[in-house]
């Protein structure tokens, strides 16, 4: 009977270590497989698991805390971010008030700005790091987008008085633009200098490329009847130079690709193969991104090709309930005339849900009414 005993003790040991697998990494990693599919709620509860096995993991309660803010609990999230700043060891905690000031960033959209809120972590995140130069220019940021011009100069300047980086170069050069005070040419040279600086930064060279996208944009709006503009076409080469080299530093920065991608569409100098080959190495640098897929969508509506653009749109929308994306699905298969109106009214329905349920967000009314009164009955 002992032996007995001994087997079925031993019979029931892969069981139990299959059951140990599932430990804090493992919560922890599937909690941000999750986030980053938009899946909150599961989310949620990998994080809460995660912390049953380490209550003080600062990395768990920052995804907590995000998953919690997309899940409209919006103070809750903050005040996992708060433990996580406790809890974070000394090099993590500037990165860690960044998330908190992001999430407020976020909630913009539905309660204005937050910007008190915001103001008030920075100063927190300054009174704990006094001499770092990041957080004087993620204040001075802040600033900037505020309108506080001045308060957004004098931050910059002391960022980069404590310590040059390519962060401080940008926020100085944009106070400087917007103060009025000082020359384009002496604009200009801080993005120079940044570059001269970090020549292997891809940020160095897409900060000027978008000062060079923004100087083309202001001279459109102003003639827009003078497309061969010799100075617009000049900045415009400028601007791709400048996004082709940060593209070529770090090709899996999706905000680069789309930087790029978007001004070789906008500048009637590529074929349509050349364009959407650099789509395709966006997609295949940035696997896990949907945004390529939904400009890519755009890129093939502008040329007609319906299908290619409905198929982009689901990829883009895989694991995301994305009313406006729904929305563009059913007005594309509405333009290539090869849908039922039973389908597209689905895809109508199914999006006026959608936004519904998730409340405040980004839609095209004039779209769905269109289409509601075309194909509703």
């Amino acid at each position: 009977m002992k032996h007995k005993n001994v087997f079925l003790l031993l019979a029931f040991v892969p069981l139990f270590l299959m059951a140990q697998t599932k430990d804090y990494n493992y919560y922890y990693t599937s909690g941000n497989d999750l986030l980053q599919k938009g899946n909150w709620k599961e989310a949620l509860a990998m994080f809460d698991s995660a912390l049953l096995f380490q209550p003080k993991s600062s990395n768990a309660y920052i995804g907590r805390g995000g998953a919690k803010v997309y899940s409209d609990l919006f103070e809750e999230g903050l005040k996992d971010y708060d433990t996580a700043i406790l809890y974070a060891e000394k090099k993590d905690k500037l990165s860690f008030y960044r998330k908190k000031e992001n999430a407020l960033e976020s909630e913009k959209l539905r309660n204005y700005y937050y910007f008190d809120q915001k103001l008030a972590i920075y100063n927190e995140a300054m009174a704990a790091f006094p001499d770092s130069a990041s957080a004087y220019s993620d204040r001075s940021f802040l600033y900037y987008f505020k309108g506080k011009y001045e308060e957004a100069l004098d931050d910059a300047k002391k960022s980069m008085k404590i310590c040059h980086t390519v962060d401080g170069y940008s926020i100085l050069a944009l106070a400087m633009a917007k103060t009025g005070d000082y020359s384009e040419k002496r604009i200009r040279s801080e993005y120079d200098k940044c570059i001269e600086e970090f020549p292997n930064d891809a940020a160095s060279y897409f900060n000027r490329g978008v000062y060079f996208d923004g100087k083309r944009k202001s001279l459109m709006k102003n003639h827009p009847n003078s497309e061969q503009n010799k100075e617009m076409l000049d900045l415009q080469e400028k601007s791709l130079l400048d996004f082709s080299k940060a593209v070529s530093l770090n090709p899996n920065e999706s905000i680069y690709q789309s930087f790029y991608c978007r001004l070789k569409v906008n500048s009637n100098k590529f074929s349509s193969d050349e364009i959407l080959k650099d789509y395709q190495s966006w997609i295949d640098h940035c696997p896990t991104s949907r945004q390529p897929y939904s400009e890519r969508a755009m890129y093939y509506a502008s040329l007609k090709r319906w299908e290619d653009a409905i198929v982009d749109i689901d990829s883009s929308t895989k694991d995301i309930k994305s009313p406006l994306a729904i929305l563009y699905k059913a007005n594309f298969k509405d333009l290539s005339g090869n849908y039922t109106p039973e389908d597209i009214l689905k895809d109508l329905d199914k999006a006026a849900a959608l936004k519904a349920e998730k409340g405040f967000v980004v839609f095209n009314d004039e779209m769905y009414k269109r289409l509601k009164a075309k194909y509703g009955k």
